[in-house]
């Protein structure tokens, strides 16, 4: 943990916005990237964030303290957060909200399916009903790459 620790502070980044690895190629194709979270999100605009892939997911044991995922720092985006939006019920969210999120999540469906696919992980006690009644949170990152 200290090695991302200190990789944040070094690179002047807020937090990490953790990527599964075998997503990242799914990224749009303009410098524009919306990103969308469980129910709320820390991320806070004008902020900068690192966007490290997932190697190995994390997930929170039953006595609920957190296994960490194994990250890499190769080969990644960083963002500035331009927007954030906590607490969306998918009911909300129009067409306009997917326009520069990956290209597996253009709509209210797969958008369900990639919630849950990713937090049935982190959040096994959770079911899907659970996870999907909460909502998600959406930002719009500023994207640069880094080597």
């Amino acid at each position: 943990m200290k090695e991302l620790h200190s990789y944040i502070l070094e690179n002047n980044f807020k937090e990490v916005i953790r990527i599964p690895d075998e997503e990242y190629g799914g990224f749009p194709k303009l410098d524009l990237f919306t990103h969308f979270n469980l129910e709320t999100t820390s991320c806070e605009v004008g902020k900068s964030y690192v966007l490290p892939r997932i190697i190995r997911h994390g997930y929170i044991q039953e006595e609920g303290e957190e296994v960490l995922p194994l990250l890499s720092f190769e080969n990644i985006y960083a963002g500035e957060c331009l927007e954030v939006t906590n607490h969306l019920p998918y009911e909300s969210l129009t067409p306009d909200d997917f326009v520069h999120s990956f290209k597996h999540i253009q709509n209210v469906e797969e958008l369900k399916t990639y919630i849950l696919k990713r937090y049935q992980k982190s959040k096994p006690n959770l079911t899907s009903e659970q996870i999907l009644s909460r909502g998600v949170s959406r930002m719009l990152l500023r994207l640069g790459v880094m080597s």
